[in-house]
């Protein structure tokens, strides 16, 4: 059974709901509050952080799975509290994530 174009449009605005419902949970876990959460195409990255604390994530990312999505929000939460990826960034991305790295780098490419 195929889906009409109409509920296509509320499964992808449900999934994008959702995923900002962990974003939040995130954000409440690591204490911090991102400025807004927006959705776009991206050919090269999963997200990125402005310096003004707008996380836009690449839309593709919805597709992924769970644990994938989740290691990327933590990813871009750290960066509100540490913009580069020193070895503070990578100590408290573990600290919440610690096999974040394996599952970023696991499903690396888009």
């Amino acid at each position: 059974m195929k889906l009409k174009k109409s509920d296509e449009k509320k499964e992808f605005e449900l999934m994008k709901e959702k995923f900002k419902e962990k974003v939040l949970f995130f954000s409440n876990k690591i204490n911090v509050r991102p400025s807004g959460i927006y959705f776009r195409k991206m050919k090269r990255k999963w997200a990125s952080c402005s310096t003004k604390g707008k996380i836009s994530f690449n839309i593709s990312l919805l597709d992924k799975t769970d644990k994938f999505q989740n290691a990327v929000i933590v990813h871009e939460l750290i960066h509100l509290i540490v913009p580069n990826h020193s070895k503070l960034f990578k100590s408290m991305f573990l600290s919440f994530m610690p096999d974040g790295e394996k599952i970023l780098f696991g499903e690396k490419s888009l």
